[in-house]
């Protein structure tokens, strides 16, 4: 096959963005033929496929990044033409690029392949719930409206729709039922390029002593819950100390509690960290608090290096996770406290939350590009078929 991707971002940032990148690389070993339109202002470099370079403007005033993505395509209309010739499908990842993608579907005739990579609806629930006051609320309903336009859009015009987790697939299925059949979920897998092999199951811990935290400060991923909980939880048991990797809008307010000497030097923030699979292994127990989560990448690293995690009950985290000895109430401070103090207490019901952890490892050891690639060749094999009944 012949696909085109399109990725206008300056930078990698995401793991979503990671996500993208590993697809279009396994696709390309895989003998497909993969043209990127990427930003000019991207370091990155790919293997096996090739990019159409374009100049994303830059403005001074707030434009939605969709519209100048959206400019920068169509001012490289001629070349895309000639380059994308024979294009058998456009496959796009994130709302932002879809308008592109729609343009690109218009002019190359390809149908597009639209992955969800987070829920926008429950995104702008947690942003309305952090703001406050009159102008926060129309924010808040002015957000709703334009995602429900653009989720309007996609639903309509996107060919084959991608849902990480039953979850969000089963939401969508509702709000758009005529829709349905065009959506599918496909997980992510931990056998990813950038899981390192000398870090796989390179956790040895027996006992719970050391927590990680690992991923953006922000209300959304439940940091604050996090900060709440570790209050407690370091009153109650001196051994417990916590990492915190990442950065974020509460940086700074991390940065104050790590020098409160209730903690006696127990929290510790690193900032972000090229590699967090070495802080992993180290760790005794991984903790996602997330108010709101699609698939969360940090759980198969954690996963990947064999050691425990916890996730709140939110988006797609309790369909990875499952089982209840791994779950705690999302947005529940005490929740997350009882949980945490139960397995130090406990190390019968560590142990076991440890064993639950490495048996689900191999559930996400699949050809992950594979099953866009098998899901891309049924949508063309159900085209021919029905050409070949009109054509009849």
């Amino acid at each position: 096959m012949n696909i085109l991707g399109i990725f206008l971002r300056d930078c990698i940032r995401t793991g979503g963005h990671k996500r993208y990148f590993e697809l279009l690389e396994g696709l390309s070993r895989k003998g497909h033929q993969v043209l990127l339109v990427s930003n000019a202002s991207l370091g990155y470099r790919a293997d096996r496929f090739s990019c159409l370079r374009v100049r994303v403007p830059a403005v001074k005033w707030p434009v939605p990044k969709s519209l100048l993505y959206l400019i920068a395509i169509v001012g490289s209309v001629a070349e895309l033409k000639s380059r994308g010739k024979g294009n058998d499908f456009i496959v796009v990842f994130g709302e932002t690029v879809f308008p592109s993608a729609l343009f690109c579907k218009c002019i190359l005739h390809s149908p597009i392949l639209y992955s969800s990579r987070s829920n926008l609806w429950e995104i702008a629930r947690c942003v309305e719930a952090e703001a406050g006051g009159r102008l926060s609320w129309i924010k808040g309903k002015l957000e709703r409206l334009k995602i429900a336009l653009m989720e309007k859009l996609i639903a309509a015009h996107a060919d084959l729709i991608i849902f990480q987790n039953r979850y969000e697939h089963c939401a969508f299925q509702k709000r758009h039922p005529r829709h349905s059949r065009k959506a599918l979920v496909i997980g992510n897998n931990l056998n990813a390029s950038w899981f390192p092999p000398e870090h796989k199951n390179g956790n040895k811990s027996e006992r719970l002593t050391k927590l990680m935290y690992l991923g953006a400060l922000s209300r959304r991923k439940g940091f604050l819950i996090l900060l709440e909980c570790f209050k407690e939880v370091a009153a109650k048991n001196p051994r417990l100390e916590l990492t915190v990797i990442g950065s974020g809008a509460y940086s700074e307010t991390l940065l104050e509690q790590t020098k409160d000497e209730a903690f006696g030097g127990r929290l510790k923030w690193l900032g972000k960290q090229n590699s967090p699979f070495p802080y992993l292994a180290a760790a005794d127990l991984l903790i996602v608090p997330s108010l709101y989560d699609s698939f969360p990448n940090v759980i198969l690293e954690a996963l990947h290096t064999g050691t425990p995690v916890i996730g709140s009950n939110a988006g797609g985290i309790p369909e990875m996770l499952e089982h209840k000895e791994l779950l705690f109430e999302a947005g529940s401070s005490s929740a997350l406290t009882q949980k945490i103090l139960a397995l130090a207490a406990d190390n019968a019901l560590y142990r076991k939350i440890q064993a639950l952890c490495r048996h689900k490892r191999e559930k996400y050891l699949f050809d992950w590009a594979g099953e866009f690639e098998k899901t891309m060749e049924a949508f063309n094999s159900e085209i021919e078929k029905r050409d070949g009944c009109l054509n009849r």
